[in-house]
């Protein structure tokens, strides 16, 4: 999962259209809001892959099991020029209103509230309810069991607060990939100043 959506129509790079809930959209495509900008109506690839544009990837959507066409995007560098690390608040969400409305896309969705705003999830009893599934021994965890706002006779898998502040804290890499060693192995390159003295 990436840490944008690129609200463009697959295929054309024109803009697509704008929607506040699942309703708005076309049949084949499905409502999705991304941080606090506009919704957009993007391609649903939950059942095949080839409705994206060869410029485009299928990507998941939260702990749900609906996909999306989601236009490559150049990836952000941090200060140091590394890859920056992915916003949990700018993950792709499925804005919604009703219940019923999330049970068109998957039956058992939820349409829960967090911090003012409903989007389609899955409901939860425990904190593994919610664990999404590795990709190339990466995970990214930005989810967690609480109560929904909206309700809180029940729970359901919501973003976890404490990733926002510390989205890196929520990631776990492969074994092997945690240090790279990077520019933190040039201190040992002091060793061969001592050479210079040889001469």
């Amino acid at each position: 999962m990436v840490g944008a959506v690129a609200l463009v129509a697959c295929g054309g790079g024109s803009t697509a259209p704008s929607c506040t809930t699942l309703a708005d959209c076309a049949s084949g495509t499905v409502c999705i809001g991304a941080g606090s900008g506009a919704s957009a109506c993007l391609p649903d690839c939950s059942v095949s892959t080839t409705e994206c544009s060869a410029s485009a990837s299928c990507t998941g959507v939260g702990s749900t099991s609906v996909s999306i066409c989601q236009e490559a995007e150049e990836e952000e560098q941090s200060s140091g020029g590394e890859t920056a690390a992915p916003e949990p608040q700018e993950e792709p969400r499925i804005p919604c209103t009703t219940d019923a409305e999330c049970n068109t896309l998957q039956a058992g969705l939820i349409c829960a509230e967090f911090q003012g705003m409903k989007d389609c999830t899955i409901p939860c009893s425990q904190e593994s309810d919610c664990d999404m599934p590795s990709v190339g021994g990466m995970s990214i965890d930005f989810m967690t069991c609480i109560d929904d706002e909206g309700d809180s006779s029940r729970q359901a898998c919501l973003p976890d607060v404490a990733c926002f502040n510390d989205p890196m804290s929520c990631i776990t890499m492969p074994d092997g990939m945690d240090d790279m060693g990077g520019m933190d192995d040039m201190d040992d390159m002091d060793d061969f100043d001592d050479f210079d003295d040889m001469d």
